[in-house]
């Protein structure tokens, strides 16, 4: 008797999940994109369509319309995830998005914002639709609710659903690992770490522009695919302007602080990146690895101020924590053999490696 309580119990603790249908009206009623916090609400400020965990909007302009025309043609848009978080003031229930964040924005931009996509060859708006009824009365968005279950606590309520997450996201457009690892460690600090190393600026208090001022801002000395590809056209081809490198910086400086690896796509859910995105997700803010960033920026200018584009191909964090406390290392001299070695007098085969060579050489004060 004692075994089968202890197997109801456990059954108990396990979260609950529904499944309940919205209508496409009521979800874009009350739409909003608030473009200081990256937060996107819909269905009368009841549904968090972009929860902290989530990353920015990334579908091409080609997959928005595509959400369009099947919903025109009354075809099925696949399963949504949401999770009630709560009830308001007037006893509603409260959601936010697990999956189906994407789709969700491509359909409230359309009804919104007057978006126009091509319909059987012809330019077609929400506003321009002889009968809405077609996109307000879409039957076949079904959403499957998962709560809080008997019995379970807060913790591991958040787990398993973070869990959940995580096998979901392997269909649709996949989630890079750091933008993964990112969901799994949501907190204040991940929220602040994505507004350093996420978000895109051209003021210089993001890693995209930090140090813009000086002509060279710290991008030029990070090998990040698409970092400066991301004008406003891409933008709209692409999805929006946050989605620039999806999370590559933010795991890049991941690498270099914990000494993860020279290469990106070394996150993986228990290594260092992991534990250290662990040990500071409770932190308020992400200010320590922005302050670490900075001054691999920094150090690296200070002892080679003339830029060349190879630069662009070196690890300078990893070769920050292992020669800036050496005291013999004098910009006096590394800048001038940096200099001489990438001119077109030597022909050497990776110019990366110069300045790694000139540290080493540096350090041993020769």
């Amino acid at each position: 008797m004692k075994c089968r309580k202890e197997k109801i119990n456990k059954m108990a603790c396990h979260m609950k999940v529904t499944e309940k249908h919205f209508s496409i009206k009521d979800i874009a009623t009350g739409y909003t994109e608030n473009p200081q916090d990256n937060s996107v609400t819909g269905l009368s400020n009841r549904l968090e369509i972009r929860p902290k965990y989530q990353r920015q909007f990334v579908y091409p302009r080609d997959k928005q319309d595509k959400v369009i025309d099947s919903i025109l043609h009354d075809y099925p848009i696949n399963v949504m995830y949401w999770v009630q978080t709560g009830k308001n003031s007037a006893g509603e229930e409260l959601y936010e998005v697990l999956d189906g964040q994407q789709r969700l924005i491509s359909i409230c931009r359309f009804i919104n914002k007057n978006y126009t996509i091509t319909f059987e060859g012809t330019q077609t708006s929400y506003a321009g639709l002889s009968d809405k009824s077609v996109i307000d009365n879409y039957s076949k968005l079904i959403v499957y609710v998962c709560e809080k279950g008997e019995n379970q606590s807060d913790a591991e309520f958040e787990k398993e659903k973070l869990e959940w997450f995580d096998r979901i996201n392997i269909v649709g457009s996949p989630l890079t690992d750091q933008e993964l690892l990112s969901a799994l460690k949501y907190g204040d600090w991940t929220t602040s770490a994505k507004s350093y190393f996420v978000r895109k600026s051209d003021s210089g208090d993001t890693a995209y522009s930090y140090g813009i001022q000086s002509g060279h801002p710290a991008r030029d000395y990070l090998s990040i695919k698409k970092a400066e590809k991301s004008d406003d056209d891409k933008a709209q081809e692409k999805g929006n302007s946050d989605s620039y490198t999806r999370q590559g910086i933010l795991e890049k400086v991941l690498c270099w602080i914990t000494a993860e690896g020279f290469k990106m796509g070394t996150t993986v859910p228990d290594g260092k990146i992991a534990q250290y995105m662990e040990l500071h997700r409770n932190n308020k803010d992400a200010s320590e690895l922005w302050q670490y960033f900075t001054n691999v920026i920094n150090w690296t200018k200070g002892l080679f101020p003339d830029y060349n584009k190879v630069m662009q191909n070196v690890e300078w964090g990893i070769l920050y924590n292992i020669y800036h406390s050496n005291k013999l290392i004098s910009a006096t001299t590394t800048a001038a053999r940096a200099k001489e070695l990438l001119s077109d007098k030597y022909e050497i085969p990776r110019k990366q490696a110069v300045y790694l060579y000139v540290l080493e050489i540096g350090r041993a004060h020769v």
